[in-house]
């Protein structure tokens, strides 16, 4: 259950935490580097790739068109 009383506030704020409402993002620089969203993003394709092949097979296999 969330604490709302400010003793809890307080120590989260002791311990860094930033609750300002004026926070300004700059930019974007919280993304990934260039080459890091590139290498996701081929690991992504790489995945979907090999799963439709799988899911192709077995619905082959099913048909008795190839066997597994």
């Amino acid at each position: 259950m969330p604490r709302y009383g400010t003793d809890h506030l307080a120590t989260l704020q002791a311990l860094g935490n930033d609750f300002s409402l004026n926070r300004i993002v700059d930019g974007g620089s919280w993304l990934p580097p260039e080459g890091a969203r590139k290498v996701g993003a081929a690991l992504t394709y790489a995945g979907a790739l090999v799963l439709t092949g799988g899911f192709i097979a077995v619905a082959l296999a099913c048909f008795g068109l190839i066997s597994l």
